[in-house]
Parts: structure tokens; sequence; C-alpha cells
């Protein structure tokens, strides 16, 4: 099964201390590695069966990009130099999703990956850096990878950071990245690529949330839950103009408005706030079974054995007063009544065991297999749930 610690090999267990967000670094892999996920015969594939018209696809020539109707004559146009790009590619390619899937459910973000091919000695895009972090899975070919230090640190697509302060240094990093081989990137870091052989390379982006996107949300919320955030500012100095409102009036405001921020600071519901931020802004589009999703009820029989959905994570919370559960996955939050915490436990266990109808009543005597199935069907029908094959 796929996971970043079989993308990063024997980084991982050091990555997130030394790498992540601070240093590039390269990790040499075995030319199968990534096999089965990506190479030239899937770059044939949508080339081949994909509309000629797909907005997902398109040829960049001097970083320009071509007319969609000379995708028919690709193979001349990257001879002469430019670059296939697929963009979100993990999207309609179900290896490439999963793979995908499952560092977005470790990273607890959105991963977006794209594919690009390219012949040789052509450098498809200026020397440039991303808002996003970004995990380059060399898939065919050989290519010199360049990677340069930040001008602007941890740089956020909301900030627009400018582009053209290009890096005085040499790289950091300057590698000929082969089958098999991974480059890590920070954001912000400059970097550009030139193939040396035909070259294919999957690009995975993590949509990281930062601090400052977790306060404006957070300000959204407090402007449609509380009036006091909506209030105007008192006027400072007013009396000189024959108004009445005095500086006293608006130092007495703004302590008001650091002591509310204080307290939400400081209460723990913040935490969870964040926790449900990052999960809820963050949704893994879950995968659909036709016919099977409306024959949900005839699927969950007493000894059918489940499993979590592996690339779902979950965020469980009990109430043992309302004997139930609150369940955050991605981008939803359900509700659970009547469901006891011994029931919970065992369906969210993260040992990932599979477990069934039956095995959840003999832990439950008390409850009725109907509550039983209902809760196993909605969770099968939110796609959190699987048949353990």
């Amino acid at each position: 099964m796929f996971s970043l610690e079989y993308v990063l090999g024997s980084v991982y267990p050091v990555f997130f201390d030394k790498y992540w967000g601070k240093r590039a670094v390269v990790i040499p892999g075995d030319e199968d590695k990534f096999a089965e996920v990506f190479s030239w015969s899937e770059v044939n594939h949508y080339l081949n069966y994909s509309r000629s018209n797909f907005d997902g696809m398109r040829l960049l020539l001097d970083k320009q990009e071509l007319p969609r109707n000379d995708l028919a004559n690709a193979k001349k146009w990257l001879e002469n130099g430019a670059t296939l790009v697929i963009n979100s590619i993990g999207q309609i390619d179900p290896v490439v999703k999963r793979l995908s899937s499952m560092i977005a459910r470790e990273l607890n973000t959105q991963v977006n990956t794209n594919c690009y091919a390219s012949y040789t000695s052509k450098q498809g895009f200026d020397t440039h850096f991303d808002e996003h972090d970004v995990f380059i899975i060399q898939a065919e070919g050989t290519k010199v990878w360049a990677v340069f230090e930040p001008t602007i640190a941890h740089p956020l697509h909301i900030q627009h950071p400018p582009k053209n302060k290009l890096p005085v240094s040499d790289p950091y990093i300057e590698y000929e990245m082969t089958k098999g081989d991974v480059l890590y990137i920070p954001r912000g870091h400059w970097h550009h690529a030139i193939a040396l052989t035909p070259s294919v390379h999957l690009t995975m982006g993590p949509q990281s949330r930062s601090a400052i996107e977790f306060l404006q949300w957070a300000l959204n919320q407090l402007m449609h839950n509380d009036e006091f955030f909506r209030k105007d500012l008192p006027i400072a100095d007013a009396d000189k103009f024959g108004g009445k409102r005095t500086s006293n009036e608006l130092e007495a405001h703004l302590d008001e408005v650091k002591n509310r921020f204080l307290k939400i600071f400081n209460d723990q519901v913040f935490t969870e706030s964040v926790v449900q931020y990052a999960m809820n802004e963050n949704p893994i589009r879950s995968d659909i079974d036709l016919p099977n999703s409306w024959n949900s009820d005839n699927i969950v029989g007493k000894n059918t054995r489940f499993v979590l959905h592996p690339e779902q994570k979950a965020i469980v919370r009990y109430d043992s007063e309302k004997q139930g559960a609150v369940v955050f996955f991605r981008g939803q939050k359900v509700e659970l009544n009547g469901v006891p915490e011994g029931m919970m436990n065992h369906l969210f266990n993260p040992s990932g065991e599979g477990f069934s109808v039956a095995e959840i009543l003999s832990l439950c005597p008390d409850l009725e297999s109907v509550k039983v199935k209902a809760v196993f069907v909605e969770l099968l029908n939110l796609g959190a749930l699987v048949v353990d094959q």
C-alpha cells in the first residue's frame, strides 16, 4: 500500500524535523519503485483516448501554451522542445489517485498531482517557485533539477509575492534524477529542470494551510456568529469635534476585543476548531460505486466484514451525556446518536482491523441489530467504510 514512508524511503524518519518546510532533499530510488504508478504507457493512453479539447491536458513551448488541436501532433511538438502537461492527473488515473489520496490522508491536506512529459534539452518552465510544497517523482527518463534558496520565506497564495526577484546564489541542489528518484522542494524555494533523455515526472503538491488562512476562516466565523466583532469602533477624540465619544471609549473597546480573543485562544474549543478546519477544508473525493451504493441495505449483512476506507481520515468526538458521537470526515460532519462509546472505539480502531455487525453486537449486547446495521449503512454511504476483501 502506498504511503508517505514509501515515497520518502530512508529519509522518512527525519523528514518532518529536518526537511519539511525547510530544505529540499533528493531521495534516490530503485527504478521499479513507481513502475505501477505511472509510465510512458499511461501518457500514451491519455494522449490517444482523451478528447482533443480536454482542458486538463496542454502543450507548452517556450513558456507559451499551444492550441489544443496541436495535441494530435504531440510527438512532433515534443521533439521540437514542447512539454506535455496533464493537470490533476489524480482525478482521472486510479493509481495516481490512490497514491495522492494516501499522502493527503497522512498530511491532512488536499494533494494535487500533475504530470509533465518532455523530450530533451529544453527547459519547460522558467526558474520559479511554488506557493506550496512539492514531491517530484521521476517516473521515466533522466532530468537535471536545480534548487535555489528562497527569496521570501513561506510565501502564500493569497499574498501574491513577486516572482521576478530571482535568486542570486548558486543552487544548493543540482541533481540528475533518474527513474524511481524523488525530490522534495519546500514552497518558496526556486527551481528549474531540463530533461537529458525523454522524461516523465509527477509533481504532487500538498495544499497545506497556514495560521494566516486559519485566522481568516476564524474571523469569518466570528463575523457571522458574534455581533460584538461587527460593531463599529468608537471614534477616538470625537469630542474635539463636538461628538460624545472619547479615546477612552476606543481604548476600552479594544481591551474588550483583546480579552475576547484571549479567551478564544485559551479555550480547548479553539484547538478543536483548528482540527475541524483542517479536516473540513481539505476533503478527499469519495469513490462512487454504482449500483452498489444504491444497495447498501443488502450489502451490510450480519457477517460481512468492513474496514475503514484507507484513504479517509476521521476524528471522533464522543458525548457520554448525549450517548452519541460526532464524526468529522473529509469535508463532512456526521452525528451518530444512541451509539455507545465501545462501538465507536471498535469501529474507529487505528489498527485497521476489520469488523462486522455480528462482532459489534457481541461487544455491545444491549444494542439492537437494526441500530448497528443503520450505522454501518450510513458510514458505507458516506464512503467511510469499504467491504474487507
